[in-house]
């Protein structure tokens, strides 16, 4: 049961795009709904226009062209106070010389809320983000966690239609980020809020959005379920971004019903011969988890660069005699530096009892069937 009664609301973004005055298109001729009470992500890599495009929903940037719409409500050329919105900022923004109190109800107070309400609002949003005991301290008395529930409270205790999250759990550590992820999907369904919510880190798009907008160079790529975007990409920057590590992929050509990349040679399906016919060369994807120490599919013997060991599993890292791409890159450990001249790099997971050693040959089995295949000069999957 909500604490507040809260009026939700889809957000319609129709066309839009942002110039900069020096000629930089920041967004280009997005169109987007977030619907009504959904936890929407938008994600991508640094500089890709994500943020961007929260701050002209916002109100924070001026939109060049297309429509914003709240609710019913055309707020493209609204003031940021006057389309019912709430911001969390990476920076927690929190006034310091205030107490947790005073930070929480401060847009009341200017609202000129009566006190008694107030109050009321501040001691209940406290009580659920468990800020009460700390109440009377200052922000600088907190620890980045509870700084975080303050400015998170703070958008709370407005009771908005709208909450807009700007990398807000960038500044935390590792260990506390997968803590206040559990949080933020808890706090969304007791409160069922319409939420948009901006970060770079893949992982934490797919365990937070019930849909995600992945943005490259100002354009949404795809928007779909996090299960849907893994399994089913439209194009390499979607396959290639989602998912850690990341899909491999490269230049692969096709004769004789096979595909042929570096070393590795894989018979081709009927239904996948039928997706590339005509095609001399397409670009061939595989997940990580496609390969293995053992199975029925083709065996290959590679050279094992580095080895990453993560205690449930381990990451094999090992270079295929073929072009890269330049759509993605692998991290590759300081012990395999050269690996990137000979071209591709690809990993393998592997599970953690495999004996897995760098510098070391290993045989490994590829299912040909987890193959994804897209187009040599779109990028655009032709299956998945």
């Amino acid at each position: 049961m909500n604490l507040f009664e809260v009026v939700m609301a889809p957000i319609v973004l129709e066309d839009v795009t942002k110039v900069y005055p020096d000629g930089t298109t920041a967004v280009r001729n997005i169109d987007l709904t977030v619907r009504s009470g959904e936890f929407m992500v938008l994600v991508g890599p640094s500089g890709c226009g994500k943020s961007t495009l929260l701050r002209m929903i916002a109100g924070l940037e001026e939109t060049t062209s297309g429509s914003i719409v709240i609710g019913d409500r055309d707020v493209t050329a609204a003031a940021p106070r006057d389309r019912d919105v709430a911001m969390v900022f990476q920076n927690y923004a929190l006034y310091p010389h205030m107490s947790v109190r005073d930070n929480l109800g401060f847009s009341l107070k200017v609202s000129r809320t009566p006190k008694a309400e107030l109050r009321k609002r501040v001691d209940d949003v406290a009580a659920m983000l468990g800020l009460t005991e700390y109440l009377e301290r200052k922000p600088g008395q907190l620890s980045g966690g509870q700084r975080q529930r303050v400015a998170m409270g703070r958008a709370i205790v407005r009771q908005p239609t709208v909450y807009l999250m700007d990398e807000p759990l960038s500044n935390l550590d590792a260990k506390l980020r997968v803590s206040m992820r559990a949080e933020l999907t808890n706090l969304h369904k007791r409160l069922g809020v319409t939420t948009v919510y901006v970060t770079h880190d893949q992982v934490e798009a797919m365990t937070l959005g019930q849909r995600v907008a992945v943005i490259e160079d100002g354009r949404v790529q795809q928007v779909a379920h996090p299960q849907e975007l893994y399994r089913a990409p439209a194009n390499v920057f979607v396959a290639t971004f989602m998912g850690s590590p990341s899909m491999n992929v490269a230049q692969a050509t096709v004769a004789d019903g096979h595909l042929t990349f570096g070393q590795f040679t894989l018979p081709l399906s009927d239904a996948q011969q039928s997706a590339i016919a005509g095609r001399g060369t397409v670009v061939v994807g595989l997940r990580p988890e496609a390969f293995g120490t053992s199975g029925d599919g083709p065996t290959f013997v590679v050279d094992v660069a580095a080895v990453e060991n993560l205690g449930t599993e381990s990451h094999a890292f090992f270079g295929v005699d073929a072009p890269p791409l330049g759509l993605a890159t692998h991290r590759v450990t300081d012990d395999a530096p050269s690996i990137v001249e000979q071209g591709s790099v690809f990993v393998a997971r592997l599970q953690a009892d495999d004996v897995v050693t760098s510098g070391q040959p290993l045989i490994l089995t590829v299912d040909p069937q987890r193959m994804y295949l897209f187009d040599a000069d779109t990028g655009i999957a032709l299956l998945s």
